[in-house]
């Protein structure tokens, strides 16, 4: 049972703009990974953290992209991505893949060890685990497109910690 002081605590906070909801959603801890995509329409890699499972019939996960992503227009004409999860000492390559590093996309692939996914995406050797997908349905939804993809294939990696994002910040769990 929920005693009146718990309830008290929780504050709305007004209006609910940009800048509020992705403080609050900061508050939510997120698994970090690294989308990648290779096909006719190039090869492209990017950090995202704004992942979740959908379903186990089909094995389905959804991934959240901006728009104006370089990686977004790729990812929709190659059809097919692969979800690379990080393990908790990788978070120097989860900021080359978020643009924080100088280094321009091709020279990122050479930041670790990669291999070829059975879809034909890029496929971080070291990950913890992969997942990867065929784009089956995507949603534009405000800044963002909702792409939902089959999993095709998973490649278990690594034992060991995971990497997180929290309150703005890289997390081992």
């Amino acid at each position: 049972m929920t005693d009146q002081s718990e309830i008290d605590r929780l504050a709305p906070i007004g209006v609910v703009t940009s800048a509020a909801y992705r403080d609050a959603m900061s508050q939510m801890a997120q698994g970090v990974t690294i989308v990648t995509t290779d096909g006719a329409a190039g090869r492209i890699g990017l950090t995202v953290s704004s992942i979740a499972s959908v379903t186990d019939v089909p094995p389905s996960l959804l991934i959240c992209v901006r728009r104006e992503s370089a990686v977004n227009p790729i990812l929709k004409s190659n059809g097919r991505f692969c979800v690379n999860v990080l393990g908790a000492d990788q978070q120097q390559l989860a900021d080359t893949f978020a643009g924080r590093t100088q280094l321009e996309m091709p020279d990122r692939f050479t930041a670790d060890d990669w291999s070829v996914s059975q879809s034909g995406s890029p496929l971080l050797k070291s990950c913890a685990v992969a997942f990867d997908c065929h784009v089956d349905q995507i949603a534009e939804i405000g800044t963002h497109s909702v792409v939902f993809g089959t999993v095709t294939d998973i490649m278990d990696g690594r034992q060991g910690s995971a990497l997180a994002y929290f309150k703005r910040r890289y997390h081992n769990v």
